[in-house]
């Protein structure tokens, strides 16, 4: 029985860190993509004011 909690505590532990790691690897993959939006942006004023 105790062994069982045990492991159920381990997989939750692990569940847990998987979606920190997940959570995270969103934020940066929309970081990135804000970051590459701004460039783009930035891109597009400048040729527009130099037309």
């Amino acid at each position: 029985m105790n062994t069982e909690v045990q492991q159920h505590q381990v997989v939750k532990d692990a569940n847990r860190h998987e979606l920190a790691r997940k959570q995270i690897d969103l934020h940066g993959a929309g970081m990135r993509t804000g970051i590459v939006a701004g460039l783009l942006a930035l891109v597009g004023l400048s040729a527009w004011l130099l037309a």
